[in-house]
């Protein structure tokens, strides 16, 4: 396995050596490249991690506060494993089987406060994983991309990052940790970085709407987007005019109020 879990009664071999000690892989790749570099006002939104593996930072991220925690991998084996890794530790993420490319289902998922993609895009075919940015512009607030150095392969996407700034050339880079130090660290990494980007999505603090009397009248109705937003988070954005005056999504925002989201990820039109 690429990361290092436990799971009990489950027999499982590691890539590599001692990692588990390492700035650079694991919880230390988390709490060194991905962690500082979340904003907080995500936490109330969902998370989603493209190349999920064995659901490490699935666990982590859900340790860390997000509301839904949702995970893409293409393997089946580490899909399993990743659902097993949530039944043993009593954790919520889901865990989609499935490539990510030009006919993945969004439809599946709700609009993210943060995606991951964590030393995977450059096993991604490059019309792949630009189709992917392009798909992530309208889907998150916020991109984090973790790379390192290695060898690529002929179509597939580089990691250096001046070539990932290329394909978010129409974000907006937010913060960025690297030349970390790999004096005296069992595993290390060369040019490990990781970045992140910030789309023109917004995230929008429900207590600045004023609720009206009326929108109570929405939720009587709306029973089952209600549960479905209970279970998977916000499918479709919300959105405003540049005056600040709501122009669709009534009823997605009353619900998000009466359940208690703090934000909502919204589109000015």
């Amino acid at each position: 396995m690429y990361q290092h879990i436990d799971i009990p009664g489950k027999k499982l071999s590691y890539e590599g050596g001692d990692r588990r000690n390492s700035k650079f892989w694991n919880e230390g790749k988390w709490n060194t490249f991905i962690n500082p570099l979340i904003p907080e006002e995500t936490l109330d939104l969902p998370f989603l991690e493209i190349g999920s593996n064995s659901g490490l930072f699935l666990k982590m991220a859900e340790e860390k506060g997000f509301r839904h925690v949702f995970g893409v991998e293409r393997q089946e084996d580490r899909q399993k494993t990743a659902e097993w890794y949530r039944e043993s530790i009593g954790g919520k993420f889901k865990v989609i089987k499935e490539s990510m490319n030009a006919n993945f289902d969004w439809s599946q998922l709700p609009r993210l406060g943060v995606t991951l993609i964590s030393n995977t895009h450059y096993y991604m075919p490059i019309n792949d994983f630009a189709e992917t940015v392009n798909s992530l512009r309208n889907r998150t607030v916020y991109c984090i991309i973790v790379s390192a150095n290695g060898s690529t392969r002929s179509g597939r996407v580089a990691h250096e990052k001046e070539v990932i700034d290329g394909y978010f050339k129409d974000w907006t880079e937010v913060g960025v940790i690297k030349d970390i130090s790999m004096e005296g660290d069992p595993s290390q990494r060369e040019g490990m970085y990781g970045v992140i980007f910030k789309s023109n999505l917004e995230i929008y603090e429900i207590e600045k709407w004023e609720w009206p009397e009326r929108s109570l009248r929405y939720l009587e109705y709306k029973k089952e987007l209600a549960e479905d937003i209970m279970k998977n988070g916000i499918k479709d954005l919300i959105y405003f005019d540049s005056q600040g005056r709501l122009k669709d999504g009534i009823s997605r925002l009353s619900i998000a109020k009466a359940l208690g989201y703090k934000n909502v990820i919204i589109k000015r039109i």
